[in-house]
C-alpha cells in the first residue's frame, strides 16, 4: 500500500468565476494566497464587504414618464415615499430620506 503525501494544497479558483464577474457587470474577489491559507489571523474582509454595500446601495432604479400635457412651461412638482416605514432611499448626494420631492418644468415643443 502507497503512504498519501500529507500536504495541503490550495486549489485555484474555479475557471470562469472571473470572466462572469466581469461580463454581468459584477466583481471577483480573491481573498488571500496559497502563502495565506494557513495563515490563522483572518484576512480582512472589510473591504470586500464595503464594495458589496456599496453595490447594493445601487440596485435599483426608479424611472417616470412625463406626459405631452406636462409640457406647459409650469413647475410640476411630486415627491416619492418608502413603504414600510423606516425605510430610507438616497437620490444622488442628497442623502438618505423617507421621502424626496422633484420639481419638473418642460417648455412645450
Amino acid at each position: 500500500m502507497r503512504a498519501r503525501p500529507s500536504t495541503i494544497a490550495v486549489r485555484p479558483p474555479s475557471k470562469g468565476f472571473r470572466e462572469l464577474a466581469e461580463k454581468t457587470g459584477g466583481k471577483y474577489f480573491l481573498v488571500g494566497d496559497v502563502k495565506s491559507a494557513l495563515n490563522p489571523a483572518p484576512p480582512d474582509l472589510s473591504p470586500i464587504f464595503q464594495a458589496i454595500e456599496e453595490d447594493l446601495k445601487s440596485q435599483y432604479l426608479l424611472g417616470f414618464y412625463i406626459s405631452e400635457s406636462s409640457r406647459d412651461n409650469r413647475n410640476h412638482v411630486f415627491s416619492v415615499s418608502m413603504k414600510p416605514n423606516g425605510v430610507e432611499y438616497s437620490v444622488g448626494r442628497l442623502g438618505y430620506s423617507r421621502t424626496h420631492k422633484f420639481m419638473i418644468n418642460l417648455p412645450p415643443k
